[in-house]
């Protein structure tokens, strides 16, 4: 949703900069959010990268919008923990109560349509309130979502201040930053969570294959024990739950080690000019030097080839 030109002037730049500012490490992510640039599988989907399916509910098409909406457990969970949190801020900036429920109701139920406006029974509020609305509305009640708040709405907070006669002069600036870092944490923290689970979930992939991988070496090699050097062949006596339970660094090492006994043997052989017993094609997946031999003998047909012409 665009912002109408006359409305520009009226959000709050400098609380927007401020906040960006004042968090360094959150710089990039909070702009990615503002500018709704987030790496969702919409854009992968865009870049032909896969398909535009969230996930982690597997239901909907992920876009900006679908990382508050998820319906994914953890994601939920998360949602009510920083609801809380905002919560408990608005309380401790003092901020006046129907406008606190408005937000913690806004951010509760967004799905990203126009909110209804509050109504309120003193005349003086309720002229800010609506002005206030009005002027988001202008602005775009998704921007609100994204921290891209009016001015207006500090009016209502500083009147508020004014009638319970707190002196700080200072508490209706910190409570505007405090309310769009929020918003913006609200999309962040959501965002990192459902990161978090999709990385999660890769390693775990990863994990299994590389452990799967190495199973079926050790099977082939237990097949034809004489690739291994004789010293080492007891490293071969393992069973399958060493490779699909035990912790994947030992597994990983054992791989290696098998690996570079292997390597070893066959450049002693190779430096003595001596044939390979076993067929090498089986362990080019598993052997460095095989895919190097490999190579070495198309460069050499390729040669004659060119000597014959």
């Amino acid at each position: 949703m665009g912002i109408v030109p006359i409305a520009l002037e009226q959000i709050d730049q400098y609380a927007l900069a401020r906040i960006i500012q004042k968090n360094p490490q959150y710089r990039l992510s909070y702009t990615k959010i503002i500018h709704k640039e987030l790496n969702t599988m919409q854009v992968n989907r865009r870049w032909n990268l896969g398909s535009d399916i969230c996930p982690l509910c597997l239901k909907e098409v992920e876009d900006w919008k679908h990382i508050t909406l998820c319906t994914h457990e953890a994601m939920i969970n998360e949602k009510k923990k920083v609801i809380a949190e905002f919560q408990t801020l608005l309380d401790r900036h003092r901020t006046y109560p129907p406008l606190s429920d408005f937000l913690i109701e806004y951010v509760t139920h967004n799905d990203y349509t126009t909110p209804i406006e509050p109504l309120l029974l003193k005349p003086k509020y309720t002229i800010l309130m609506h002005e206030a609305y009005v002027s988001q509305s202008m602005i775009g009640w998704e921007n609100f979502s994204r921290g891209i708040l009016s001015s207006q709405w500090k009016r209502i907070q500083y009147r508020h201040l004014l009638d319970k006669e707190y002196k700080d002069i200072h508490a209706v600036d910190k409570w505007i930053r405090m309310v769009m870092k929020q918003l913006l944490e609200f999309h962040r923290s959501l965002w990192k969570i459902r990161c978090d689970i999709v990385a999660t979930e890769k390693e775990q992939t990863y994990e299994g294959r590389q452990r799967h991988d190495t199973l079926q070496l050790c099977k082939y090699l237990n097949q034809d024990p004489e690739s291994v050097p004789e010293e080492k062949r007891h490293l071969l006596e393992k069973q399958d739950k060493f490779f699909l339970k035990s912790p994947f660094d030992n597994v990983v090492m054992w791989r290696k080690k098998i690996l570079s006994y292997i390597n070893n043997a066959l450049n002693e052989q190779n430096n003595q000019s001596i044939s390979l017993k076993h067929n090498t094609q089986d362990l080019r997946r598993f052997c460095k030097v095989a895919r190097k031999q490999k190579k070495k003998k198309k460069g050499k047909i390729r040669k004659q080839k060119r000597k014959r012409k």
